[in-house]
């Protein structure tokens, strides 16, 4: 049976004596300690907004006139 840190000076610390309780907390103390360091856990980011439609217009400033146009690089796949 695996006690909980609560459980556990509920249970059975509450009849030591004062001494042997301050003995016991160093003992945990020294026991997390030697723990390794868990990575801090991540924050709940708020959700992102929808995006409206025509959000991006005139987000491209410049479209060449041959855009559609094949590239030459592409040739030899397309014959």
């Amino acid at each position: 049976m695996i006690l909980t840190a609560q459980q556990l000076y509920s249970e059975q610390v509450q009849y030591l004596p004062l001494a042997e309780r301050f003995r016991l907390a160093a003992l945990l103390l020294d026991d997390l300690q030697a723990l390794p360091s868990l990575p801090p856990m991540p924050t709940e980011r708020a959700p992102r907004p929808r995006p409206v439609f025509g959000s991006g217009k005139n987000d491209i400033s410049y479209m060449a006139d041959d855009f559609d146009a094949p590239l030459e690089d592409m040739r030899e796949y397309s014959e």
